[in-house]
């Protein structure tokens, strides 16, 4: 029983250092694009076809002037994927912390492909809508 309280420590200590890099990376990204460093989409550069991730970095440079409408306007997906990206993360800490591996285990799989095929019909109809 000892043994086992001291690895849950030990994975609750790596989730916590995981969860600290990523704070710092969306800190550094949210810096860099508030300085008004934006990054170029290769799919964009390569084919002129804005992918469903096209405008991400200018939609969260509005949500940081707390800009909603702006940040709507230049990518409706980005909450969605901000918050699916949110709930894999935590589905990968719960089930590392059960004992397992830090790998996604969907809790509910018909989301994921809702959500793909969400993301993917918005990536083709956002070439076509004006």
């Amino acid at each position: 029983a000892c043994v086992k309280r001291m690895v849950r420590r030990d994975r609750r200590i790596r989730i916590i250092c995981v969860s600290l890099c990523f704070a710092a990376a969306i800190v550094i990204y949210a810096l860099l694009i508030h300085r008004g460093v934006g990054f170029v989409c290769p799919i964009y550069e390569l084919t002129g076809i804005q992918c469903p991730g096209c405008g991400n970095s200018r939609a969260v440079m509005c949500l940081l002037r707390w800009d909603f409408a702006g940040s709507y306007a230049y990518n409706p997906m980005l909450i969605p994927q901000i918050c699916y990206i949110g709930w894999v993360y935590v589905c990968c800490c719960v089930n590392y912390l059960k004992g397992n591996r830090f790998s996604y285990l969907s809790p509910v799989p018909g989301m994921d492909l809702a959500l793909l095929i969400l993301f993917v019909l918005w990536g083709i109809l956002r070439n076509f809508l004006p």
